[in-house]
């Protein structure tokens, strides 16, 4: 049987508290830091998006600002000098 394994699921609480969690690691080593240290920007990046890309309750529709935090984690994975993209992600976090 090919099933594929799903990765276990957060309640949104838990989704919240991933968040926040992460978001003052991003402000403890600090925006210019992460601009400029691909490896402690994508260490910080991944440990936040690839959790939440995997809830698949986060929807635009469902959930538009965990979904939005989510693309702005992506973002900053993929691009780790965009330091708007970082300071969005930290005001979208304050947020919740």
């Amino acid at each position: 049987m090919n099933e594929e394994k799903q990765y276990p699921q957060m309640t949104k609480a838990e989704a919240i508290q991933h968040c926040k969690h992460w978001g003052e690691a991003i402000r403890m080593d600090g925006i210019p830091l992460l601009t400029s240290d691909e490896g402690a920007a994508v260490t910080l990046s991944d440990a936040l998006s690839y959790p939440l890309e995997m809830q698949t309750w986060i929807t635009p529709e469902t959930e538009p600002l965990l979904d939005e935090i989510c693309n702005y984690a992506v973002a900053v994975d993929n691009d780790h000098t965009d330091k708007e993209a970082w300071e969005k992600l930290l005001e979208l976090i304050d947020k919740l």
